[in-house]
């Protein structure tokens, strides 16, 4: 049993070229026709994966590089596909994840259809954010699973929790062990060609503030640890210095997951963690936060519940009240913000 939310008979048309037999809002759509395309290639560029798509969706749709390349992160942060460098993506393996009784969240770049063919009398979501439901036994789930490729685990394990590091004075010491190696640190100036500003520095100070607006525009000579700066190809570099801007002091230069983490771990050290809020309505919480998550976090919050997108400076979970407890602690232990349990 499939279901999804109908929608106009455009996507219904768009719907069956993919031989899944429901139709799917735009955003669903496009998610489940990367997957599909990419399970058929295997590994391919970026470029190439989002002109097959395109191509494929021309009799019902126009689609654009840009709406692509926004559901390929969404994709590629909730593990379904694999970004590499040189704009190289790789089709992921099948994860089942157990987020409660009979209810698996699927993971990977297996086409909707096979796993309709699997499961063909089981309640199954497609889309961007796809759901098994089921009354068979785990050892059954598990062997069907296999014979996909793939294997059930549990949201922790999914995430990585055991094998990332918390966001706390461990973390930052790290980054400091890094900074005194001769192999990780590199010269003064050595970050500065193509940037189109200035550099910035992260202030935990900044008292209520949304994590965007922590970071303030430094003269050469103000203190800092983490400094960012736009470059021109389109993306912040992220830099750890021992304190002042990375064209005046040696730096290690950090990807944007490291740079989260340590926002969120200056904000502990400090006490001065960003807002959230909480709504309980029914069986669910609707949990907001002004910082986007490092990605072992966001995936297990967007496996054991669902990221519902961005709200002004919140992004936004909602997760059933049953799972929330566990949820809120774990959160809590490895960012250091504050919560409410329920």
């Amino acid at each position: 049993m499939v279901t999804a939310t109908l929608f106009n008979p455009q996507e219904i048309s768009a719907a069956k070229l993919l031989n899944i037999g429901t139709a799917l809002g735009s955003k669903d759509l496009l998610a489940e026709t990367l997957r599909s395309e990419l399970a058929a290639r295997l590994v391919c560029t970026t470029r190439a994966l989002c002109n097959k798509v395109i191509s494929t969706l021309e009799p019902v749709q126009e689609t654009s590089i840009d709406e692509l390349k926004e559901v390929l992160a969404e994709l590629e942060l909730n593990g379904d596909v694999t970004c590499g460098s040189k704009g190289q993506v790789a089709a992921s393996p099948l994860r089942a994840i157990r987020v409660g009784e009979g209810r698996y969240r699927l993971h990977g770049s297996v086409a909707s259809r096979k796993l309709i063919d699997t499961f063909p009398e089981m309640p199954l979501s497609l889309g961007l954010n796809r759901l098994l439901s089921s009354s068979e036994d785990q050892d059954s789930i598990s062997d069907k699973i296999a014979k996909l490729g793939g294997i059930v685990l549990n949201p922790e394990r999914w995430a990585g929790l055991s094998k990332t590091p918390r966001a706390d004075t461990e973390w930052l010491s790290s980054l400091d062990v890094m900074l005194d190696n001769d192999s990780w640190k590199i010269p003064a100036g050595s970050l500065d060609n193509g940037l189109n500003d200035v550099w910035q520095s992260y202030k935990s100070e900044a008292k209520g503030k949304p994590q965007n607006d922590r970071w303030k525009k430094s003269g050469s000579e103000e203190h800092g640890r983490l400094w960012r700066a736009w470059h021109e190809r389109g993306w912040y570099l992220f830099a750890w210095t021992s304190g002042k801007s990375p064209s005046m002091n040696p730096c290690i230069k950090l990807n944007s997951d490291h740079a989260r983490r340590t926002m969120f771990a200056m904000d502990r050290i400090i006490g001065n963690p960003v807002p959230v809020s909480l709504t309980r309505e029914k069986d669910r919480v609707f949990f907001r936060i002004a910082g986007f998550l490092p990605v072992a976090e966001y995936r297990y919050l967007s496996t054991v519940g669902e990221y519902t997108g961005k709200q002004g400076n919140y992004y936004c979970f909602e997760i059933p009240s049953d799972l929330w407890s566990k949820a809120c602690q774990i959160t809590e232990d490895r960012l250091g913000i504050k919560l409410k349990q329920g």
